[in-house]
Protein backbone atom coordinates (compact mmCIF):
# COMPACT_ATOMS: atom_id res chain seq x y z
CA UNK A 1 0.00 0.00 0.00
CA UNK A 2 1.22 3.48 -0.95
CA UNK A 3 2.21 5.86 1.80
CA UNK A 4 1.02 9.59 1.60
CA UNK A 5 3.57 12.07 2.60
CA UNK A 6 2.50 15.66 3.96
CA UNK A 7 3.59 18.92 3.18
CA UNK A 8 2.58 20.92 6.12
CA UNK A 9 1.64 24.85 5.73
CA UNK A 10 -0.09 24.84 9.04
CA UNK A 11 -1.49 27.40 11.51
CA UNK A 12 -2.90 30.28 10.23
CA UNK A 13 -5.30 31.40 12.57
CA UNK A 14 -5.75 30.61 16.36
CA UNK A 15 -8.51 32.14 18.29
CA UNK A 16 -9.01 30.98 21.73
CA UNK A 17 -12.38 31.78 23.50
CA UNK A 18 -13.24 30.09 26.80
CA UNK A 19 -12.32 26.71 27.09
CA UNK A 20 -12.72 25.85 23.55
CA UNK A 21 -9.50 26.69 20.78
CA UNK A 22 -10.06 27.10 17.04
CA UNK A 23 -7.63 26.73 14.94
CA UNK A 24 -7.45 26.66 11.13
CA UNK A 25 -5.05 24.23 9.45
CA UNK A 26 -3.87 24.62 5.77
CA UNK A 27 -1.62 22.40 3.80
CA UNK A 28 -0.69 20.58 0.85
CA UNK A 29 -1.03 16.20 0.33
CA UNK A 30 1.44 14.46 -2.03
CA UNK A 31 2.47 10.85 -2.53
CA UNK A 32 5.92 9.81 -2.71
CA UNK A 33 6.60 10.93 -5.95
CA UNK A 34 6.21 14.49 -4.66
CA UNK A 35 2.87 14.62 -7.24
CA UNK A 36 -0.50 16.24 -5.73
CA UNK A 37 -3.23 13.99 -4.68
CA UNK A 38 -6.97 15.34 -5.16
CA UNK A 39 -9.90 13.77 -3.41
CA UNK A 40 -8.64 12.80 0.19
CA UNK A 41 -11.00 13.12 3.05
CA UNK A 42 -9.41 15.53 5.90
CA UNK A 43 -11.53 14.63 9.09
CA UNK A 44 -11.42 15.96 12.65
CA UNK A 45 -12.02 12.64 14.55
CA UNK A 46 -14.87 12.09 16.26
CA UNK A 47 -16.74 14.74 14.73
CA UNK A 48 -18.63 15.79 11.11
CA UNK A 49 -16.25 18.43 10.67
CA UNK A 50 -13.92 17.50 7.20
CA UNK A 51 -13.01 19.41 3.63
CA UNK A 52 -11.46 17.20 0.70
CA UNK A 53 -8.34 17.86 -1.26
CA UNK A 54 -8.39 19.92 -4.41
CA UNK A 55 -7.17 18.96 -7.85
CA UNK A 56 -4.08 20.59 -6.38
CA UNK A 57 -3.87 18.52 -2.90
CA UNK A 58 -4.27 21.88 -0.97
CA UNK A 59 -6.92 21.79 1.99
CA UNK A 60 -7.68 24.02 4.44
CA UNK A 61 -9.78 22.71 7.23
CA UNK A 62 -11.08 24.61 10.69
CA UNK A 63 -10.69 23.02 13.97
CA UNK A 64 -12.79 23.47 16.78
CA UNK A 65 -11.80 21.30 20.20
CA UNK A 66 -12.22 21.93 23.78
CA UNK A 67 -8.96 19.96 24.68
CA UNK A 68 -5.11 20.57 24.25
CA UNK A 69 -5.09 18.54 20.93
CA UNK A 70 -7.36 16.74 18.57
CA UNK A 71 -6.79 14.15 15.83
CA UNK A 72 -6.67 14.46 12.29
CA UNK A 73 -7.24 11.78 9.62
CA UNK A 74 -6.65 11.74 5.96
CA UNK A 75 -8.08 9.24 3.65
CA UNK A 76 -7.64 8.14 0.44
CA UNK A 77 -8.54 4.79 -1.61
CA UNK A 78 -5.85 4.22 -2.79
CA UNK A 79 -3.65 5.08 0.10
CA UNK A 80 -3.00 4.03 4.12
CA UNK A 81 -4.82 6.09 6.30
CA UNK A 82 -2.59 8.70 8.26
CA UNK A 83 -3.44 10.36 11.42
CA UNK A 84 -2.38 13.42 12.90
CA UNK A 85 -2.27 15.42 16.36
CA UNK A 86 -2.57 19.40 16.11
CA UNK A 87 -2.17 20.42 19.72
CA UNK A 88 -3.55 23.78 20.33
CA UNK A 89 -0.37 25.24 21.08
CA UNK A 90 0.30 25.11 17.27
CA UNK A 91 2.26 22.00 17.22
CA UNK A 92 1.60 18.79 15.04
CA UNK A 93 2.54 15.39 15.25
CA UNK A 94 2.13 12.01 12.98
CA UNK A 95 1.00 9.36 14.27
Amino acid sequence: MLKLNFTYCFIILFLSTFAQHTITIKGLVRDNENLPIANVNIIQKGTNNSTTTNENGEYSLRLDFDDNFCEVEFKHIQFALQTIKVFSSNKMKKK
